[in-house]
């Protein structure tokens, strides 16, 4: 397998599964605070309502940010087969690739204007 393509599938499954799980965590430790009693109960979803929403989430998010791991494996390929960049300059290269990808295909949803309210959001993200 090329190590570009390594590469990229595992930034885009990170990126792709990590937060399901993250939030599956966060309901879990809820949950259980909840059944000690150190915070009040609150029924959002039950287990299996979560599994399935948190896999719907997974297939759709796929099908959307696969544009996006592309055009990443795109940048990584030309950067590693025609450019020899010193390290720093390749990370920082990848993480303005990152961000741009993160963030551009929101803007046409929310215009213009969100960007300069939420550039803090963008930057802790990033």
């Amino acid at each position: 397998m090329y190590p570009e393509l390594k590469y990229v599938l595992k930034v885009w499954l990170t990126a792709l599964l990590f937060p399901p799980v993250l939030v599956t965590t966060f309901w879990i430790v809820a949950t259980l605070l909840a059944m000690v009693g150190f915070i009040q109960p609150a029924k959002f979803l039950d287990g299996s309502d979560l599994l399935s929403l948190m896999g719907f989430v997974v297939a759709i998010a796929g099908v959307l940010s696969f544009p996006s791991a592309c055009i990443l494996w795109f940048i990584v390929y030309l950067m590693r087969k025609y450019y020899e960049l010193a390290e720093t300059r390749t990370k920082l290269i990848l993480s303005l690739a990152g961000i741009c990808l993160s963030v551009l295909p929101f803007m046409p949803i929310l215009g213009p204007e969100w960007f300069g309210d939420m550039i803090f959001f963008v930057l802790i993200y990033a």
